[in-house]
Parts: C-alpha cells; sequence; structure tokens
C-alpha cells in the first residue's frame, strides 16, 4: 500500500506540474501573441503617420544616401514619384554646387536629433527652394537609416532678402541725401 502509494503521490506531482507548465506556456504564448500584434498595430500607425505627414518626410540610408522611403508630401511637393525618388540619393535633390556642403554635412554620423538648419533642394521642375530640414536616426528594414523632414521656407528667404535690398537701398538714399546737403550748404 505504502508503494502503490508513493507512485500515486509521484504520479500526481509529475501531472499538476505538467499542466501548470502547459498553462505557463499557453499564457505566455498568448502574451507573446498580444504583444506581436500591438507591435505591429504601433509599426502600422506609424507607418500611416509618416505616409500622411503634412510636411515632406524621407527615410535614406546612412552610408549610401540612397532614399528608402518617401512620403506622400514629398511625392506632391517635389514632383518626382516614388519610384524615381527611391532610385536618387540624397545629392540628387541638392543643386550640384552645393555637393560639397551636403558631404560635409552627412559625414558627421547622426546619433540622435539634428538641425541641419536651411538647405538647397531642387524640385522635379528644376525650381531651387530652400528647406529647412530636420533629421533622426532609424532603424528601417533591419539597417540604420536616418528619417529626414523638410520644411519650405522659399518665402520667408525671398522675403528676407528684399528686405535686405530695401535696406541697402535705403542707406544709399541716406547716404546720397547727406552728400546733397553738403553740397546745397
Amino acid at each position: 500500500w505504502l508503494t502503490f502509494a508513493q507512485s500515486a503521490k509521484g504520479l500526481a506531482f509529475i501531472v499538476i506540474t505538467s499542466i501548470g507548465l502547459a498553462l505557463i506556456v499557453r499564457h505566455s504564448h498568448l502574451r507573446r501573441m498580444r504583444s506581436d500584434d500591438k507591435a505591429a498595430s504601433h509599426e502600422l500607425q506609424t507607418l500611416g503617420l509618416f505616409a500622411r505627414h503634412p510636411q515632406p518626410m524621407w527615410v535614406f540610408d546612412s552610408g549610401s544616401l540612397a532614399f528608402l522611403a518617401v512620403n506622400d508630401t514629398a511625392v506632391e511637393r517635389y514632383g518626382y514619384s516614388v519610384g524615381e525618388f527611391l532610385a536618387m540619393t540624397l545629392k540628387d535633390i541638392n543643386p550640384a554646387e552645393d555637393a560639397a556642403r551636403v558631404d560635409q554635412l552627412t559625414s558627421i554620423p547622426i546619433t540622435g536629433p539634428r538641425e541641419l538648419g536651411r538647405v538647397r533642394h531642387v524640385k522635379k521642375s528644376g525650381e531651387v527652394i530652400f528647406a529647412r530640414v530636420s533629421m533622426h536616426p532609424v532603424q528601417y528594414a533591419g539597417r540604420t537609416a536616418t528619417m529626414a523632414m523638410a520644411i519650405d521656407v522659399t518665402s520667408e528667404v525671398l522675403a528676407a532678402n528684399a528686405v535686405q535690398r530695401k535696406e541697402a537701398q535705403y542707406r544709399e538714399l541716406h547716404q546720397s541725401l547727406g552728400e546733397v546737403l553738403w553740397l546745397a550748404e
């Protein structure tokens, strides 16, 4: 009787442990599935925010500067199709005379959010615009990449240039008036 009781006790312990282990594994699996679904949902929301963002944005490879993704606003404002963007590099949307500056700005590794300041970009139509660009590093398709956002500041630059021209004209006029008054005296 004692041997039978010990065997039954051992068998009951094994069965209870197995059931407990199975429940823990099932719970862990369900939790992981929910976590994967949540991550996929978050990624879809993030991609949706990127695709429909009201400012031109793109993701480019940090080494080759090749475009990896562009949003709808970049396609609309710059005039290039998604396929054309993906066949280009960051240097292709900058004027040729700015190549040295682009090399200088992209040679510094981006470890966190960074403002590049004002740069010039070329649209497909050939129009040169001024943009204030900010960038930050991201992981995209398993590689280190950089996400950039460009805010068109062309109208601000043109207005500032117009103000500078008017100020120069005013200074010229002011100097001329001084000479005229001196001559009149």
